[in-house]
């Protein structure tokens, strides 16, 4: 039986006495307090859906390997049958990754790796891919026309990054947003709204003002006092 499901079968007796009336009951099992059973068809089924990952079978809840001994009556109490069925849950790729890298990922400017995205996924063995989502699939999307994933790296598409001076996001701020979908082998998805800030880089050396005093200066005796000489810093 695959996770997720409740249908195990339907486990119909026969009676040579040609009038009986069959009725159908959990009689034990390790595992019978999983199951239920319909009096009148002897379908079985699982009470609520089983999850592979749970392994809710066996003595200690440990296993995929349910046990359970139906009953079928004719109403005599000396003519009954048992039947014992063994039930094996099989795993279905139904779990979605779940992101484990940042969402608030914090970068100086002029750097054009953001992060490297990452995810977990309770089916085991399973990996996820990731692509940004566009501004017209999520509206939250804002800045995804800046950004693209390569070998699993959110990056900005200029290999520049941001210019903190520049302000240049959606929102005229150092603060970018996109989201991320991550995909499985089983095509489930999940998206993560990364918020991106742009830290400043003290990158430009300071210059004189072309208007101060830059030339050979006459200084009167009895004075102190030279000139201004003042910089300027894109920083």
């Amino acid at each position: 039986v695959a996770e997720d499901s409740q249908t195990v079968g339907t486990f119909a007796a026969t009676d040579n006495d040609g009038t009986a009336d069959l009725t159908y009951s959990i009689d034990s099992g390790q595992d019978n307090g999983l199951f239920s059973i319909d009096e009148d068809t002897g379908a079985l089924t699982f009470t609520n859906a089983v999850d592979f990952e749970d392994t809710p079978c066996g003595q200690n809840a440990d296993s995929n390997t349910c046990t359970v001994v139906i009953k079928v009556s004719d109403g005599d109490a000396n003519n009954d049958d048992t039947l014992t069925i063994v039930v094996s849950i099989t795993d279905v790729n139904d779990e979605l990754p779940t992101f484990t890298s940042s969402a608030t990922p914090a970068i100086d400017e002029n750097i054009q790796n953001v992060v490297t995205l990452e995810s977990d996924d309770d089916d085991a063995g399973d990996t996820a891919t990731y692509v940004v989502r566009s501004a017209v699939e999520d509206v939250a999307s804002v800045d995804a026309a800046l950004f693209e994933v390569v070998n699993g790296i959110l990056r900005f598409k200029s290999a520049d990054g941001a210019n903190f001076e520049d302000e240049g996001s959606h929102a005229n701020s150092n603060t970018y947003v996109v989201v991320v979908r991550a995909t499985d082998t089983g095509s489930n998805t999940r998206d993560q709204t990364i918020t991106i800030t742009i830290g400043d880089e003290n990158e430009f050396p300071p210059a004189f003002n072309a208007g101060d005093l830059q030339q050979d200066v006459n200084v009167a005796e009895d004075s102190q006092t030279v000139g201004t000489f003042a910089a300027t810093d894109n920083d």
